[in-house]
C-alpha cells in the first residue's frame, strides 16, 4: 500500500474477543508496537520518514507493507 509522508494510518480493533498487538518490523525507519485491547480501540500512527514499512498483527501473524513516499 502506498502512502504520502506524513499521512496518518489508522489501526482499528474490529474483533468482539480478540487483544490485538500490531508492530513493525526492526528495519522499518520508525518501528512501533501497540496493543487494541477490545473492540473499538484505535491507534493512528503518523509516518514521519519515507521507506519501506511491514506491519505485522502480531496476534493474527498477518502483515502489510507500507510505501511512504514524498509528500
Amino acid at each position: 500500500m502506498k502512502i504520502k509522508l506524513k499521512g496518518r494510518f489508522f489501526f482499528v480493533n474490529k474483533d468482539k474477543k480478540t487483544m490485538h498487538e500490531v508492530a513493525t518490523n526492526s528495519t522499518s525507519p520508525t518501528t512501533f508496537d501497540v496493543k487494541l485491547p477490545k473492540k473499538s480501540s484505535t491507534y493512528t500512527q503518523v509516518f514521519a520518514k519515507k521507506g519501506t514499512y511491514v506491519v505485522t498483527d502480531l496476534t493474527t501473524k498477518k502483515s502489510m507493507t507500507l510505501y511512504l513516499r514524498s509528500a
